[in-house]
């Protein structure tokens, strides 16, 4: 079993699209030990969490899943 698979997923919802939540969860997937203990993933908007994380001037990757 590879490492990733023996860390529990982690979803979090990003909350009102107009609300702060986004700024929150891109900050909070901006340091690296989140990954040390979870495979998190987020709920939401991508273009909400690209427009936040432009604004905080933060580095992350964000992908789309469908």
């Amino acid at each position: 079993m590879g490492d990733n698979m023996s860390k529990p997923l982690l979803a979090v919802t990003m909350g009102d699209p107009a609300g702060v939540g986004s700024e929150i969860v891109v900050k909070t997937f901006a340091n690296a030990q989140i990954f040390d203990h979870a495979q998190p993933f987020v709920i939401g908007s991508v273009a909400c969490l690209k427009q936040a994380a432009r604004q905080t001037g933060i580095s992350v990757e964000i992908e789309a899943v469908e």
